[in-house]
């Protein structure tokens, strides 16, 4: 169908019948003001039409230049100039204008204006009349449409939108077409019991009636409805299958839908590509493929749908490998084929092969789409290129809020928050997405106050988070252990439709978990009205390092119980609850069942744990061997749990070892020589010890103070080891002395072999408190 392009992508369709609109010029300046809403009302000063069977395009010459509008004074000269004939309305050849895009951008007040240009026409023919209803039903005026209605014996409602369905009952004259419209648009807006009722009361039906009421019925979930009246159908259409097809398809019934798209009489494009987009939104890749493979004509979209697929569903490799036999068919990718490909790239972390798709990009001239701009921004930016992100950014004629959005994320993963501030601050009304981007970014970077600074700021606009944003902040509170913040923050959570929402719900229990609130967080997993092992390992987890073995290991065999399938995460939590409580017989038994019951691979620190386990239950040897036989090299963690298990029970040889593969690992990790220099503390060889701080000192390494803090009334309090800046330090270190001698009386006795000085026993006592 032959199509006009205007800017900013907006399309109005047309049916050229060759009829020739006296005043076609004037209605179609009225239709761009009141039906698009743009006040940027031509492209280039001039209105392209499109014809999409021959790909040709022919311009509006000279005489029919259309002025760019921006004031209401530009507008009424514009409206001048159709009435003087200035724009040649006789080289306007079709008779109607029919508007697809409902993305309105900029609502201006020309209606009065339309309207006067409506009432000065002096043959008004049915194509005029509609886009005045049209326009004046799009601006919610449905007062005016109604004054137009009125002044006309006689309807085309094949421009009516949603709104002027309202007015159908007003009609003099209904045809079959208005009867059918009003059907359709009652079933897109969830009404499908009236819309039900208006194909009952109808004179007289066609195959289009049919149709509309069954995709209606498909659309809103009513399938059992759809298929009686499937079978009633007087005469089907290839419309009318693909309609059944995609209702299927739409409520994830694909095998249904398979069998009766197998039994079509005669299929076209639409059939196949529906079945094959079916087959890959519910992961089937494999019988999608066969199917595209018979198809006897492939289309585009078909292609697109399987490399979408491909790269959704972690099969990067191939869609890669199908989009090469895409180009080696002959077949042109369009501005949806690079988005997918792209990410597949990104997946494949192939940064080379995102080059040369954007070379191809480049080559097909559509490096101006937004869409696959922000593909390539996003392509750019998680490879790590941000400047090539950038260039992609700046070569954009009209970039959009996607892509501003893509852009700042692209910083945010880079680290690059202060760019991806002053991106952020230049956009006029940033969305969700926007304020997401930044608040998850200060999370990610360790900058958590930032964060909640940001959610309060979004909070004060009109914008509503999402889940993400609620994760997000969520994330930021647990990196603070800000409890207060994060308890406000699940206040909010229940003013919100996410109060059941199970991303929004783990990341809840994890904020309680980590912020010392186990309690909180087992009360929200208790409620949960639908678990995965995200939220059976947040649980699991938070009570085990809280040290409640007992009922973390509980909760193990209640997932078990319940048919979920645990992962890696979830035996981290399992073999850290047994190391705490000390069950070493347990904590092997679990650590052979995850591999040998379960399928699951063990890594580094499944074996850290395990290590953990037996270096604090003093199974030292069997913690070395265990090391020495992983099929993995072991990493840092792995040797620093060996050496504080050394450092436990005093083993100097073992801790010896320990120390030199950190030292090859971690040079620069200050605790390994605290630690070493602990070991030969306790051991009393005070030589060594002091050896190992020469090196320290030497080496430029000195050891972070001890610290702690705490959230009282809002404020949060730093405490350093020796530290007496702070402006209750006085009675602080009475009460600690308090505490002291309470602690003394009821038989506490410090351990002193963990003093590093060589000092006397009583002095170790003053340390160690």
């Amino acid at each position: 169908m032959p199509a006009v392009y205007i800017r900013h992508c907006q399309r109005f369709f047309v049916k050229g019948k060759g009829d020739v609109l006296r005043y076609a010029s004037c209605s179609t300046v009225t239709w761009c003001l009141i039906g698009s809403g743009f006040q940027l009302i031509a492209f280039n000063r001039k209105l392209h039409f499109y014809n999409g069977e021959d790909n040709q395009s022919n311009d509006v010459g000279v005489g029919d230049e259309i002025a760019i509008v921006d004031t209401e004074k530009e507008r009424e000269q514009a409206f001048n100039r159709a009435n003087s004939g200035v724009i040649h309305s006789n080289r306007i050849k079709w008779k109607s204008l029919n508007p697809k895009d409902d993305h309105i951008a900029i609502k201006t007040d020309a209606r009065k204006l339309s309207h006067e240009q409506f009432d000065k026409m002096p043959e008004r023919k049915f194509a005029v009349r509609d886009l005045d209803i049209g326009g004046a039903a799009k601006v919610s005026k449905m007062k005016d449409a109604g004054k137009v209605l009125g002044k006309i014996s006689e309807i085309n409602v094949d421009k009516m939108s949603e709104r002027n369905v309202e007015l159908f009952d007003e009609m003099a004259a209904r045809s079959i077409e208005a009867w059918n419209l009003k059907i359709s648009r009652l079933a897109q807006s969830g009404r499908i019991d009236d819309a039900r009722t208006v194909f009952d009361k109808m004179p007289e039906r066609n195959v289009v009636s049919w149709n509309s009421i069954i995709a209606g019925y498909g659309q809103n979930g009513r399938l059992e409805d759809a298929c009686l009246l499937f079978g009633e159908m007087p005469e089907r259409n290839a419309i009318s299958w693909n309609g059944m097809i995609a209702g299927y398809v739409q409520n994830g019934k694909v095998e249904e839908g398979y069998e009766l798209f197998e039994t079509m009489p005669e299929r076209n494009v639409v059939s196949w590509t529906t079945m094959i987009a079916g087959l890959v939104q519910n992961g089937r890749l494999e019988d999608a493929r066969q199917l595209f493979d018979r198809m006897p004509q492939k289309h585009v979209r078909s292609w697109n749908a399987l490399i979408s697929g491909y790269s959704q569903y972690e099969q990067s490799g191939e869609a890669v490998e199908f989009f090469k036999e895409m180009l080696q068919s002959g077949m042109m990718p369009n501005s949806f084929t690079f988005p997918s490909v792209l990410r597949a790239s990104t997946t494949l972390e192939a940064v080379d092969l995102g080059k040369q798709i954007h070379a191809c990009i480049l080559k097909r001239g559509i490096e101006s789409d937004v869409f696959v701009g922000s593909a390539l921004v996003t392509m750019y930016s998680k490879c790590g290129i941000i400047e090539h992100a950038l260039q992609v950014m700046d070569k954009m004629p009209e970039p959009d809020l996607a892509l501003w959005n893509a852009m700042i994320a692209g910083f945010v993963q880079n680290g690059r928050m202060e760019e991806a501030r002053e991106y952020f601050c230049i956009l006029a009304q940033p969305n969700v997405v926007s304020w997401t981007a930044m608040i998850a970014g200060f999370a990610q970077n360790g900058h958590g106050e930032e964060a909640l600074i940001y959610l309060i700021e979004m909070l004060k606009t009109a914008v509503k988070a999402n889940e993400s944003t609620l994760t997000s902040v969520l994330r930021a509170c647990t990196s603070l252990a800000a409890l207060e913040q994060g308890r406000q923050v699940h206040a909010h959570i229940y003013k919100t439709t996410f109060e059941n929402n199970i991303f929004v719900n783990n990341a809840l229990i994890t904020m309680y978990g980590k912020c010392g609130s186990i309690e909180d967080a087992e009360q929200v997993f208790t409620i949960m009205p639908e678990r995965d092992v995200i939220s059976w390992n947040a649980i699991i987890a938070g009570y085990a390092q809280h040290g409640h073995a007992k009922e973390a290991l509980q909760l193990f065999e209640q997932l078990l119980q319940a048919g979920t399938k645990p992962n890696e995460i979830t035996f981290v939590g399992v073999l850290s609850a047994c190391s705490h409580a000390g069950l070493v017989d347990r904590g092997r038994n679990y650590f052979d069942s995850m591999v040998q019951n379960h399928c699951l691979k063990a890594g580094p620190e499944h074996y850290a744990c395990m290590v953990d386990l037996l270096g604090r239950a003093g199974h030292l040897d069997e913690a070395e061997n265990l090391i020495n036989k992983m099929p993995l090299k072991p990493d840092a963690v792995i040797w620093s749990s060996l050496l504080s298990a050394s450092k436990i029970h005093v083993n100097v040889e073992l801790g010896k070892r320990a120390a030199e593969h950190l030292f090859e690992l971690e040079p620069g990790n200050e605790s390994t020589y605290v630690l070493l220099s602990s070991i030969y503390s306790a051991a009393a060889m005070w030589d060594d010890a002091r050896y190992v701080r020469i090196m320290m000192k030497e080496k430029g390494i000195r050891k972070t103070p001890g610290c702690s803090w705490m959230d009282v009334n809002n404020r949060v309090h730093v405490f350093v080891t020796g530290d007496r800046s702070h402006p209750e330090s006085e009675k602080i270190y009475e009460k600690l002395n308090e505490l002291a001698k309470q602690m003394e009386e009821a038989g506490y006795k410090p351990e002193t072999s963990f003093v590093v000085q060589d000092v006397a026993e009583d002095e170790k006592d003053s340390i160690l408190y």
